[in-house]
């Protein structure tokens, strides 16, 4: 068995790339932004590759670094649509994090349009959707909850309280 399938990969970091149209150099550079600060020493761009398809082992730093610069792109997009739109924004950008969680707000969504909403079943698709995020959040030692600042039934003080 070769490294590329003992490796558990929290995160496909060539989707979050591709998602943010990024370049191997250009994320090789925002990686080392993300986990090593200014100043930096970009990530080559074929160790980048390496990673992509697990040629290489990736070390956590990397998925920790291509999850917070996803979640930066996100908040601000996010921010910056309109209310009717932040769900597609969710959509978009949950499913380049993790295809699950992605879906969870397209399901959401399409159970907003409908004309009888079951508002148990979205409550609990909701609280399903808060579990998914922390658990994330863990695995990828990141916090989300600045994406989310402006939407009802977030808590961000709670998040501050516990020092998180």
């Amino acid at each position: 068995m070769n490294d590329r399938q003992k490796q558990i990969v929290p995160v496909d970091i060539r989707r979050i790339r591709q998602t943010l149209d990024l370049t191997m150099k250009q994320m090789g550079e925002q990686i080392a932004i993300y986990s090593q600060g200014v100043p930096y020493s970009p990530v080559p761009e074929t160790r980048v590759s390496e990673w992509e398809f697990r040629h290489r082992h990736i070390p956590s730093y990397v998925f920790t670094a291509s999850a917070k610069l996803l979640l930066d792109h996100w908040s601000e997009d996010r921010h910056m649509a309109l209310p009717a739109r932040q769900l597609d924004v969710d959509v978009f950008y949950g499913s380049a994090l993790n295809p699950a969680f992605g879906h969870m707000f397209k399901l959401e969504k399409e159970m907003l349009k409908g004309s009888s909403r079951n508002h148990k079943v979205l409550s609990w698709l909701r609280e399903a959707r808060v579990m998914q995020q922390r658990y994330l959040e863990r695995l990828l030692a990141v916090r989300m909850f600045y994406v989310f600042a402006h939407d009802m039934g977030v808590d961000v003080t709670a998040d501050k309280e516990k020092g998180i």
